[in-house]
């Protein structure tokens, strides 16, 4: 989700840690290459790391699925990397309502202004907001993605989970870090943030 702005973080001078991001529970898989890759290179990955939306789940559940389909495969990584799971709660687009500039001061969208009547995700923590409407969105994240798309069109941004390249740039992700830091809110991505930080600073020594 973050690997495009990642690239544009000083921490990229990384020559002894190797980072790979997942969505998915397509861990199994990648526990296998990773093994592989370790074993026949001389690149090492240090860390898998894994960013998946929870729903309503918890990130502890979401660890315990996936080292049971570990288990039932028979896989487990090496002993020199870490497997290190990141929940998106709701989804990877309540991180992005992080950004406060994303919203016109004066929206005239009636649908966005029906959105934001019900939760304004300026003020209160994206992560927190309910579901609208659930005959009409099956889940909260299926709403939290049609809010920010609504957002997003009334700036004349085109955003879909196979185009998200209006949210990977430096400027979004500080936006997200001081949305963060000043209110603790979207603190799912505090957790990744703080991750990424302390990484950034043991590569540095």
């Amino acid at each position: 989700m973050m690997l495009g702005v990642l690239n544009q973080i000083p921490i990229v001078t990384i020559s002894l840690v190797l980072v790979a991001f997942l969505q998915s529970l397509h861990v199994s898989n990648a526990v296998a290459d990773i093994n592989d890759i370790n074993a026949s290179s001389d690149a090492k990955y240090d860390f898998l790391v894994v960013c998946i939306d929870v729903e309503e789940e918890s990130r502890e559940y979401i660890e315990e699925k996936i080292n049971g389909q570990l288990e039932k495969d028979k896989r487990k990584l090496n002993d020199n990397t870490k497997l290190m799971i990141f929940e998106h709660k709701i989804c990877m687009e309540s991180w992005f309502w992080g950004n406060r500039k994303i919203l016109k001061d004066n929206p005239q969208n009636p649908l966005m202004l029906k959105y934001l009547r019900f939760y304004n995700v300026k003020n209160d923590d994206p992560e927190l907001m309910d579901n609208i409407d659930s005959e009409e969105f099956a889940t909260k994240a299926q709403f939290h993605f049609q809010y920010l798309r609504c957002v997003m069109q009334e700036r004349n941004i085109r955003y879909s989970k196979n185009n998200p390249k209006e949210v990977c740039n430096l400027k979004y992700l500080e936006e997200l870090i001081n949305r963060f830091n000043k209110t603790g809110h979207i603190s799912s991505f505090g957790r990744w943030y703080k991750f990424i930080t302390n990484l950034k600073l043991k590569v540095g020594k």
